[in-house]
């Protein structure tokens, strides 16, 4: 663990983090601090599975599931990167059912928000005028408003993105 900032630690998994041990980590802070963190998983394909059996379909329906499960435990915020299919990535459409690996991804989800680069097959070099122009999908939305798009440019050598309507 790396201490960034009074409140911030990040946690390096290095493809052999567990929704466990997730779990450990978070409950020890949550006694520490006295409320629990909010939790970023980057990015949910590389969880270690549970069991070594499991298909990788498998895998990610267990840790989805647990992390569902952790988020309503804790009453936290799990955030989860996820990668998109091929039929996604190919056709620069993004859908519920783009995510990689699961339905249970879809269903499971509070909030699917996608990020899409609309006319191009692929994320791929960076424009000669130095950023990108990406759209914000809110795909699914369980206790508001979905369906809504927003278009940003985004800066990848500072990460940062910023509203193409000011």
């Amino acid at each position: 663990k790396k201490k960034v900032a009074s409140r911030m630690w990040i946690r390096e998994g290095n493809f052999g983090m567990t929704v466990e041990t997730i779990r450990k980590e978070a409950e020890i802070l949550a006694d520490r601090q006295g409320k629990a963190p909010a939790i970023f998983i980057d990015y949910l394909q590389i969880l270690r599975r549970m069991d070594e059996r499991m298909t990788d379909i498998q895998a990610i329906d267990v840790n989805v599931t647990e992390l569902k499960r952790l988020s309503r435990d804790l009453n936290t915020p799990v955030i989860a990167l996820s990668s998109n299919n091929r039929a996604a990535t190919s056709s620069g459409s993004v859908r519920m059912e783009s995510f990689k690996g699961s339905g249970t991804i879809e269903y499971s989800g509070d909030m699917l928000i996608a990020l899409s680069e609309p006319g191009r097959d692929e994320l791929s070099a960076v424009p000669q005028d130095g950023f990108r122009s990406l759209d914000i999908s809110l795909l699914k939305n369980r206790r508001g408003l979905a369906g809504r798009k927003t278009a940003v440019n985004y800066y990848p050598p500072f990460n940062y993105f910023e509203d193409t309507l000011f």
